[in-house]
């Protein structure tokens, strides 16, 4: 998605190299309150694991431009709460992204249950 974003706004070769996906997360360890920040960046997940196994939920599927793709773009700020034995987790696309045709959120889901659920 952001790749079409930006070839439609016909930049050069030289300003592609000066894009940057972030997210920024300030956190109250107190309340589990998160306000989110992202700029290009994949949404980070909501991870709760149990018996019947593990639920990654997305913070948002909102997709916001890259930084120094138009320099007046506007970024939202989400605010999520983590009730107890929820995990946040923020990843790049390079963990999901598979070259040999499988599932990279399916085996993102087996990693995350195997460290949620692993003895201390």
């Amino acid at each position: 998605l952001n790749d079409r974003q930006i070839e439609a706004q016909e930049l050069d070769e030289r300003s592609r190299a000066l894009l940057f996906a972030v997210t920024i997360i300030v956190a109250d360890n107190e309340t589990g309150t998160l306000q989110i920040a992202r700029a290009g960046a994949e949404s980070p997940l909501i991870c709760r694991a149990d018996a019947n196994g593990v639920l990654l939920r997305a913070v948002s599927d909102v997709a916001d431009l890259p930084l120094g793709a138009m320099p007046e773009t506007q970024y939202t700020t989400l605010t999520e709460t983590l009730s107890p034995g929820e995990t946040l987790l923020v990843y790049t696309d390079g963990l999901t992204d598979t070259d040999n045709g499988g599932d990279g959120m399916e085996r993102l889901r087996q990693t995350v249950w195997q460290l949620l659920t692993a003895p201390n």
